[in-house]
């Protein structure tokens, strides 16, 4: 099925990175502790470099990605299965004035509030009704959103929050997804392919990061394989991870991830990750280049409210 299907990065030149993790749900609230879910940026980082080429990314359901034999779509509706989030029409917030806004008020001094000046104001707080909006806004921002910590959140979230049910109802799940994809479709792409020059010598720098072509080159992960410079995920990046373990359970053959409940609604509850670092050399052979094999779309069974 997938045999004519051209990659956005053929499969000559596949290559292990680091995969910087902006969504922080186990470094900040611990969101996802019942299930001890640990980013995998091997996982994620193989399965990227699968992206199906020719899309373009605003007018697409979701992204495609050849996985082994087949292609499999990431759509809004498996985001939707995955991490049960609300999706609907983005309504527009308005702060108003920045000085009109009482959390900002009371809690911050400069005008610009960065995600770690959020953490601060939250860690400090001690009225138990704004330690609880506190906690929403952070929770969305950095974990749903993927927000860098350096970054200033978005002032809207701090006006909705003081109406819990309009920040209930808010379509969280169009945003992430929106910026999960984004972050898919512009990643690892933006590196330069090769960083030879046609002596073959990495002489010169790489277009994508400035850097010394030979020490990009250079680079090789703990497992002896070619590295090159990381990337960096943004939106809710724990989604895409347990996309790819729902369309290749086998992967707990290796010892990558093993299902705790697979009756769990939604999706993010059924999976653990174990102590085993993937490797992308086996993630390739077994899994992502192995054209033997072939993976089920995700059901529509489940039920999220």
């Amino acid at each position: 099925m997938g045999s004519n299907v051209e990659l956005v990065w053929p499969e000559a030149e596949a290559y292990s990175s680091r995969v910087n993790n902006c969504s922080h749900a186990n470094s900040s609230l611990a969101a996802l502790e019942r299930n001890k879910i640990q980013f995998s940026g091997q996982i994620v980082h193989g399965a990227v470099l699968r992206r199906v080429a020719g899309q373009g990314v605003k007018d697409l359901d979701g992204l495609s990605f050849l996985l082994g034999c087949d292609v499999a779509q990431f759509t809004r509706q498996d985001f939707c299965l995955i991490t049960g989030l609300r999706f609907g029409e983005v309504p527009e917030v308005s702060s108003g004035e920045s000085d009109g806004i009482r959390l900002r008020e009371r809690y911050f001094i400069d005008e610009g509030i960065t995600c770690n000046a959020l953490e601060e104001a939250f860690l400090r707080c001690t009225e138990e009704d704004d330690i609880y909006k506190l906690a929403l806004v952070y929770f969305a921002e950095l974990v749903v959103l993927g927000r860098d910590k350096h970054l200033n959140i978005n002032l809207n979230y701090l006006t909705l929050v003081e109406d819990l049910d309009a920040f209930h109802r808010y379509p969280w799940g169009s945003v992430s997804f929106d910026k999960t994809q984004d972050s898919l479709f512009s990643a690892p792409t933006k590196h330069v392919k090769s960083f030879e020059n046609e002596d073959g010598r990495g002489k010169g720098k790489s277009k994508a990061t400035g850097t010394s072509r030979r020490n990009e080159k250079g680079k090789k992960d703990k497992h002896g394989e070619a590295q090159r410079s990381g990337w960096s995920f943004k939106g809710f990046t724990y989604a895409f991870q347990i996309w790819v373990y729902e369309l290749i359970p086998r992967m707990a053959d290796l010892n990558y991830c093993k299902v705790v409940d697979p009756t769990a609604v939604p999706r993010i509850l059924r999976w653990r990750t174990t102590t085993s670092v993937p490797e992308m050399r086996k993630l390739n052979n077994y899994f992502f280049q192995n054209k033997e094999v072939s993976f089920a779309a995700l059901g529509t069974i489940d039920k999220i409210e």
